[in-house]
């Protein structure tokens, strides 16, 4: 698996609670050079009271939601791409 780093972006802070968009990217070669790619983002919202420990704790959950739906959505593209293989071989 590729190195993938965790990103906090697009921070909003209301009067009582705060938005955040939570970004992992993975590093992957595009035209023969090594790149951040995001495989996800999910939006958070948190209480204003919350402290930073408790808010790296909701933004590394987050993480963890995001990486298992980029694997699920890898895991399908490879079975949707053989399926296409196997078809137009057929074809």
């Amino acid at each position: 698996m590729s190195k993938r780093a965790i990103s906090v972006q697009s921070v909003a802070r209301g009067a009582e609670d705060s938005r955040a968009l939570v970004v992992v990217s993975e590093e992957q070669e595009v035209n023969g050079e090594l790149q951040a790619v995001p495989v996800g983002e999910a939006p958070i919202a948190f209480s204003n009271k919350l402290t930073d420990k408790q808010i790296l704790e909701l933004v590394k959950d987050t993480t963890k939601q995001i990486e298992k739906k980029a694997d699920e959505a890898k895991a399908l593209r490879e079975r949707l791409n053989v399926l296409l293989e196997k078809e137009a071989k057929e074809a």
